[in-house]
């Protein structure tokens, strides 16, 4: 049996052992196998083509060695994509410089400013403290408290940075 644990509805995950499609995830993210050679490494992965955009999955293959008419769990992790495009602009309304670095404050990962002061942030989760480095002795802090409801890849802003001395 695999299980892909889901946050919603997602049926139709293909599932393959030994490189054959021996079976689809129904609405639970339940799925049975039948007929893994015993005593042999079967091994078992899933397909993301009918996966929505807004979801990751585990892809990597897992090896079970059953015995004889027995039964096996295996787990795929699956998780709820989190991220967001911010619109930054500067005090006088224009958008932030291309290139412009910008960060989660706590979190490592930085991110640059695209065209008309875009920029997306990965791993976003709400509330959040954006920090915007503006120049070697300037950056500007953000707090967004959360992001629009039922939206896969929300786009917020425009926010304006207004630049603190650090």
């Amino acid at each position: 049996m695999v299980v892909v644990p889901t946050f919603q509805t997602m049926p139709g995950i293909d599932i393959y052992s030994n490189n054959i499609k021996v079976g689809t995830t129904d609405s639970a993210g339940v799925a049975v196998i039948p007929r893994l050679i015993p005593y042999v490494d079967n091994k078992v992965n899933l397909d993301d083509a009918n996966l929505p955009i807004s979801m990751s999955l585990d892809l990597a293959p897992q090896t079970i060695v059953p015995i004889p008419r027995s039964g096996s769990l295996l787990k795929f992790e699956v998780e709820q994509n989190k991220s967001a495009t911010l619109i930054l602009k500067d005090e006088d309304g224009e958008p932030l410089p291309i290139g412009t670095q910008v960060h989660l404050k706590g979190h490592s990962a930085v991110q640059e400013v695209a065209l008309h002061g875009e920029v997306f942030i990965t791993e976003m989760s709400f509330p959040a403290t954006v920090v915007i480095d503006i120049g070697k002795q300037h950056s500007c802090e953000i707090h967004i408290d959360a992001a629009p409801p039922n939206q896969d890849f929300p786009v917020l802003g425009p926010y304006v940075c207004h630049a603190e001395s650090i």
